[in-house]
């Protein structure tokens, strides 16, 4: 039996079977409801009214389908003059609820139910509500769908296009508008799809039919939307490219119905340029007070999003969408310029169109942050390129605890501030040392131990290069587990320039880099860019500078689909293979480096630096 918390319903009655008609009897047939079906204009006149009389009578809710009022339009005054007061109707959206209903004393008793949604494939059902709505009717209605496990959301006035819709079209027009602009298809397709959503924009164009796309919203501009076609949805009609059923359309079909989108295209198109339209849509809607944010985030969810579009807008940061839609020369709606004034951008500020769980707190020129799952380290010493002195090493060894402490935390990223991750050792802190004892102490008691601590830290760590990479700097982005960085960045290990060494890639650099790649950078000193780097092997993924931030953290949240269990035991087998092989390296690197800092040419090269000059030692000649 079913279990509804509404203990009035047993019956419904569905008026018109269509293909939401029928699955919504089944379902709810199955929850234990006595069902009731009736399509009028289907059997002879005395039998239909007989057929609808009884249904109407027998139902506690009365469903009234779009195709009972194609087949009969005045259904409803039927059905409204047939029911008991007590009875909730549950009309279709054709119309809205004060026109639709012919009885005003009913208005308290009736919804607007949306079963089907036009192009949009997603297991929902649509609640509205007016004015004179009773709370009590839509708790019952709600109650009704959850008791047979039917996705709802509730919208507090009926509305000319589904919440759906209204999210999704702006997606899959701004994506054809991209097209328009020289964007492949394939390119935006696969940078919707990395977020885990399970189609992009062009293939649901396809699949929904492109004619029947530009169809759908002539009829919603028509309403009052205010929606453009792009010019390339006309020119594909004229070609015959429909979509799937035409065997082509952005996409090609050769008797399938799906595609193959390549996966290694998904970082050339920033997602938040194709979902910016939308996530300003969905605003609006919150401005007009017609739906909730979850309510806005569910719907999605419906179509298969593992996460609701305003989860993900607060993942981007509201002041990046704002961004975006300014780029586009679209004017944010107000309530979405409103929180970005205000400083509730989302989840780096603990709170946007959602409450966040977030921290933050300072190791001396460190910042930490945790933003839910996630903690995210930044070096803070912009005006010198975040370089790293004493005060660094222990902040950043500081945080690296706090993070690995926290249960909370999955993963960990870190990052840089300003236009750079970390140009190395402080050289003006390491030329006043008074003597070895003074070089040693801080590479045996400050840099090795926390570089251990970044080695050994339980949690997947990701560094984040955007800009400098030298020296130290570029030996921790070694070390992380996943770096990425911008195709501009410099990365490179010019450590003997100055007369020292490398102290940290002779060590746990090479796995990652190998022999020659890492003789080469120590020998001249040379930066490699961004891309070189990915080449050679020192970071994962090259992403141009508007992105760097939003794939670290997709590649962070991406850890936590592993047991934390699993990454723990899979970065120990790692840490003790280094131990074995690579920590006594990495110890006589430590009092070499100390070494060589202090002879007369460690002296002679920092001096050199400080100065601006070449050391004496040099025969370069660059540029």
């Amino acid at each position: 039996m079913h279990t509804t918390n509404s203990s009035d319903v047993d019956a419904v009655a569905i008026v018109g079977v269509d293909a939401g008609g029928a699955d919504l009897a089944e379902d709810l047939a199955t929850a234990g409801y006595e069902i009731y079906v009736t399509t009028p204009g289907t059997d002879e006149p005395d039998a239909t009214a007989t057929a609808l009389e009884a249904a109407v009578r027998a139902g506690d809710v009365v469903v009234e389908t779009a195709a009972a009022r194609e087949r009969e339009p005045d259904v409803l005054a039927r059905i409204d003059s047939l029911a008991s007061p007590e009875t909730i109707l549950a009309v279709a959206p054709d119309e809205t609820i004060d026109e639709g209903v012919p009885a005003a004393h009913r208005l308290e008793r009736v919804v607007e139910l949306r079963l089907t949604r036009p192009l949009v494939d997603a297991d929902l059902v649509e609640i509205g509500r007016s004015e004179r709505t009773a709370d009590e009717t839509v708790a019952t209605m709600e109650a009704l769908f959850a008791d047979a496990a039917i996705p709802t959301v509730t919208v507090d006035r009926p509305l000319r296009a589904s919440v759906l819709e209204r999210l999704l079209l702006p997606v899959w027009l701004e994506a054809a508008r991209q097209v328009e602009t020289g964007t492949e298809p394939a390119a935006i397709d696969a940078a919707i799809r990395r977020l885990g959503i399970p189609a992009g924009p062009c293939e649901r164009l396809d699949a929904a039919g492109i004619d029947a796309v530009v169809e759908r919203v002539e009829t919603l501009r028509d309403r009052g939307l205010e929606l453009s076609i792009p010019s390339i949805l006309q020119e594909l009609l004229e070609e015959g490219r429909h979509g799937v059923t035409a065997g082509e359309g952005f996409h090609t079909y050769d008797g399938d119905d799906r595609v193959a989108i390549p996966r290694e295209r998904r970082y050339e198109v920033d997602p938040l340029a194709v979902l910016a339209p939308a996530i300003d849509a969905a605003t609006r809607l919150l401005e007009a007070d017609v739906v909730t944010e979850d309510a806005v985030d569910d719907a999605v969810r419906s179509a298969g999003w593992p996460r609701g579009l305003l989860e993900i807008a607060d993942e981007y940061g509201l002041d990046r969408v704002c961004e975006v839609l300014a780029a586009g020369d679209r004017e944010p709606a107000p309530l979405l310029a409103s929180m970005v004034a205000e400083g509730t951008t989302g989840l780096d500020a603990g709170e946007g169109f959602h409450q966040w769980d977030y921290e933050a707190t300072t190791f001396g020129t460190v910042r930490y942050e945790r933003r839910e799952c996630l903690a995210v380290v930044t070096l803070d010493r912009p005006d010198v390129l975040n370089a790293l002195d004493r005060e660094s090493w222990l902040g950043l060894r500081r945080a690296l605890e706090r993070a690995d402490a926290d249960e909370a935390v999955r993963a960990t990223i870190l990052r840089g501030s300003g236009r750079a991750f970390s140009a190395g050792d402080d050289i003006a802190e390491m030329a006043g040392w008074a003597d070895d004892d003074e070089a040693t102490a801080f590479f045996q008691e400050v840099l090795g131990p926390t570089v251990e601590e970044l080695r050994t830290h339980s949690k997947p760590t990701i560094g984040v290069v955007d800009g400098i990479a030298t020296g130290g700097g570029c030996e921790l982005i070694v070390v992380c587990d996943v770096a990425v960085a911008t195709p501009d960045s410099e990365l490179g290990l010019p450590e003997a320039l100055i007369g020292a060494i490398p102290p940290i890639a002779p060590a746990y650099g090479l796995p990652a880099i190998g022999k020659k790649d890492f003789m080469e950078l120590a020998f001249t000193g040379d930066r490699l860019s961004g891309t070189e780097a990915e080449e050679r092997g020192l970071v994962n993924y090259v992403v141009d500078e508007g992105q760097i931030e939003d794939v670290a953290r997709e590649l962070a949240l991406a850890t936590t689909a592993a047991s934390p269990e699993s990454v723990a035991a899979i970065k120990g087998v790692w840490n003790r293979m280094e131990d074995e092989l690579l920590e006594p390296i990495f110890a006589d690197c430590l009092e070499t480096v100390a070494t060589t800092l202090q002879s007369e040419a460690g002296q002679e090269g920092m001096t050199a630096f400080l100065e601006g000059r070449n050391p004496a030692w040099s025969r370069r000649h660059d540029g």
